[in-house]
């Protein structure tokens, strides 16, 4: 029973879903499979980018989740229709009497805005998330060897910030974001001092703490949030945020600690820019 009262949270962050056909023009994220075994819990989550990219604003997000096994038969599938801020969840259990163990293939097929994806295992005995999966990927094309292949995205003028996606977080846990000046050369060009602000949204876009940081070179900050209070349950889902401005190179990152104050989970940038989500206009 108490488990199932902890998984109660996280269907509030589950939103309603429908069959629709793949979407074409897209360019999408590519995750790796995934084993389960039969007492987790698989989502896909999904947030939709708050904050300006180069000279574009923040638009509305939709596209295609879908789950498929390792012979390609698609498992489950659904649609996302998200403002800006906002995050989704689309879930997948393994049923309890599952042979062995289960291998699953995330996907999500974007439409339209920057969607940042990211995969949660949940195990229903620990009752919290025991794996945190970042793309494989930015854009499926990044594993084109041939030409055209690779991350060629360019966005100028700037800010184009890194891009992390929702995790979701047990009433005991915190998420901690670390920001650090880097302190080297990079190309002939010398460090300077990093300055920037750091936020962190809910699953409805709101911003819940936020901080700002001015580091010189070799230099970290941290900032914490602990999940607010929830009466569905005790998982919540958080979205950090870090915005840096011109100047220095900041590098970010995120650690989830447990109750014992040990770190759970380590989690980089689903990718180094946002505009690496940016969904490729039709042809």
């Amino acid at each position: 029973m108490r488990v199932i009262a902890q998984l109660s949270g996280i269907l509030a962050l589950l939103g309603a879903v429908a069959v629709a056909p793949a979407f074409a023009q897209s360019d999408p994220p590519g995750f790796a499979p995934v084993t389960l075994k039969g007492t987790q819990v698989i989502a896909l989550n999904v947030t939709c980018f708050d904050h300006q990219v180069g000279d574009l604003p923040p638009g509305p997000c939709s596209g295609e989740l879908m789950f498929h096994d390792a012979a390609g038969k698609v498992l489950k599938q659904g649609t996302y229709d998200l403002k800006p801020g906002q995050s989704v969840s689309f879930r997948l259990a393994v049923p309890p009497n599952a042979a062995g163990r289960v291998t699953v293939i995330p996907c999500i097929l974007p439409e339209s805005g920057r969607a940042i994806p990211s995969v949660e295992v949940f195990d229903r005995e620990a009752a919290r998330v025991v794996l945190f999966l970042n793309p494989a990927a930015a854009r499926m094309s990044a594993f084109n060897a041939g030409p055209g292949g690779g991350d060629e995205v360019a966005f100028d003028p700037q800010p184009d910030p890194p891009a992390f996606a929702m995790a979701t977080l047990s009433s005991d846990q915190v998420m901690r974001m670390n920001v650090t000046c880097f302190n080297h050369d990079v190309a002939g060009d010398s460090p300077k001092p990093c300055t920037g602000a750091v936020l962190f949204h809910d699953a409805a876009g709101n911003v819940i703490e936020k901080g700002s940081y001015s580091l010189e070179p070799g230099q970290t900050k941290s900032f914490r949030v602990a999940p607010p209070p929830t009466r569905g349950g005790s998982l919540v889902g958080i979205v950090p945020c870090v915005l840096p401005e011109p100047g220095g190179r900041a590098v970010p990152g995120v650690e989830i600690t447990d109750g014992a104050g040990g770190v759970a989970l380590l989690i980089n940038p689903a990718a180094t820019r946002a505009s690496m989500f940016q969904v490729p206009a039709a042809r």
